[in-house]
């Protein structure tokens, strides 16, 4: 029934609404829901109407319905006249989906930027991923996670492909805070710099052979982590997908 668990809907949004505080309030709201039902604090299904999460929320109907428009062009949630809206989500599906693209583009913009880059560049590249190493040791997550970040921001400014940056940031967006969690585990992020390395070792080979099979590797891994982080939120129904969740390394 709608509204049943509409505190409970409203406080998972209250514990990101202050995360982006500079932002605009139907900003902020859009921001905090998306993370919300993206993680699966609001699961798929529940519903409520506009009015009631606002009221509760204690902000206008403004802000709220502009955060549901956008969530209702990404498909996290539908509207109908009656039922008020429905959370919808973000499946293993769709998480599949956006990782098959991911291994095209990616693959591309690294191969482009190996061609384009100087050696400074790649003299940067390497002091990042060293830098990243010694944060590491000492467990400075959020730097880790940055700098390997950065990493793949760097491949596609130096791939000179803007529009291809702009559809990967579109489409990466749903999964970084499963990233994110992910690399509290110290033996994902050793495992991702080693990975790093792999790719930035076949960037100076000029092997698109190689950097196309690290990059791959490098996703293929990535995939399988988040839907680990999935799985532990109890996102992934499909047993078919959770099979796919034996790989040792996970659990290293």
């Amino acid at each position: 029934m709608a509204d049943s668990n509409i505190h409970q809907v409203a406080g998972e949004i209250e514990k990101y609404l202050d995360e982006n505080a500079s932002l605009p309030l139907c900003d902020r709201t859009y921001l905090a829901m998306r993370k919300a039902i993206i993680l699966g604090n609001i699961s798929g299904g529940q519903q409520f109407f506009e009015y009631s999460l606002a009221n509760v929320l204690n902000m206008s109907r403004t802000p709220l319905r502009y955060a549901i428009d956008r969530l209702i062009d990404e498909q996290l949630v539908t509207r109908e006249r009656g039922r008020g809206v429905t959370v919808t989500g973000l499946d293993s599906e769709a998480t599949s989906e956006i990782f098959s693209i991911r291994f095209e583009l990616d693959s591309l913009a690294t191969r482009n930027a190996m061609q384009r880059m100087s050696k400074g560049d790649y003299d940067c590249m390497s002091d990042l991923l060293r830098e990243a190493e010694d944060m590491n040791k000492h467990d400075k997550v959020s730097d880790v996670v940055n700098s390997l970040s950065l990493f793949n921001r760097m491949i596609y400014s130096y791939s000179e492909m803007p529009h291809l940056k702009a559809m990967v940031t579109d489409i990466s967006t749903y999964l970084i805070y499963f990233r994110d969690a992910n690399l509290t585990i110290r033996s994902r992020r050793q495992r991702a710099l080693e990975e790093h390395w792999r790719i930035f070792n076949a960037m100076v080979s000029r092997d698109s052979g190689r950097v196309t099979q690290a990059v791959v590797q490098h996703l293929d891994h990535s995939q399988e982590a988040i839907l680990h982080e999935m799985n532990t939120r109890s996102l992934l129904p499909d047993k078919v997908i959770q099979r796919r969740l034996n790989s040792p390394w996970i659990y290293d």
